[in-house]
């Protein structure tokens, strides 16, 4: 699973930051250049790195089902 999301402001990244913390617990944070924040979850059913780059662009990456969570994003941050 890959999504990507162009011009994500730094408060709605936090706002999906606390979202994501909240259902999937404390994530390893990694040091990526291009990126503001790096972060990786890693479940019993697999892992799912998140990508917030410097141009505002956030991309989930992996394994970690993410339906119930895009859905709360969206109902909560506003983004498609």
């Amino acid at each position: 699973m890959n999504f990507v999301y162009d011009d994500i402001e730094i408060e709605n990244y936090e706002k999906i930051r606390l979202i994501l913390c909240d259902n999937l617990g404390s994530p390893k944070t990694e040091e990526i250049n291009h990126c503001i924040e790096a972060l990786k979850f890693i479940g019993s059913n697999g892992s799912l790195n998140v990508r917030y780059y410097k141009t505002n662009k956030l991309m989930f990456q992996g394994n970690l089902g993410l339906d119930n969570i895009l859905k709360e994003i969206k109902e909560k941050v506003g983004i498609n």
